[in-house]
């Protein structure tokens, strides 16, 4: 596939939402005012987890997860990092998302620690996210 879009800048560039942050969920408005790029997904290294009232992307895996691409700014990025709890619950990293016409490199978000103690974590089939609509 062809190469379609590389991240000109470290803080701004291609985001992929897999979960809350999709159209139609309830974090969405975060993105208003963002570019919507299209659909995607990823290699087939991630598992989507059920946490209860959110899903989270998981490495390593076995699955492609389905998602949408925007166009974003430093600081969207800023406001979506704080939602997502980059750094403490999540980890914001860089990664080649699968589109219909190529790849593009994305940031997305990844669960720091997958190890929940008593509540387990299952692997979602194909990276589906549709259960936690309109939360």
């Amino acid at each position: 596939m062809p190469l379609l879009k590389r991240m000109p800048k470290k803080d701004s560039g291609m985001l992929f939402v897999y979960g809350s942050l999709r159209r139609g969920f309830h974090n969405h408005s975060y993105l208003q005012g963002t570019r919507f790029f299209g659909e995607g997904r990823t290699r087939p290294e991630f598992d989507l987890v059920d946490l209860g009232d959110f899903p989270a992307m998981v490495r390593p895996g076995r699955f492609h997860v389905q998602g949408e691409i925007y166009q974003v700014n430093r600081r969207t990025l800023d406001e979506v990092d704080l939602v997502e709890g980059n750094g403490i619950f999540y980890e914001r990293i860089a990664e080649m998302i699968f589109t219909r016409t190529g790849e593009v490199e994305c940031w997305l978000y990844v669960l720091i620690e997958p190890d929940t103690g008593s509540k387990p974590i299952a692997p979602l089939p194909d990276g589906v996210t549709k259960i936690w609509r309109r939360r």
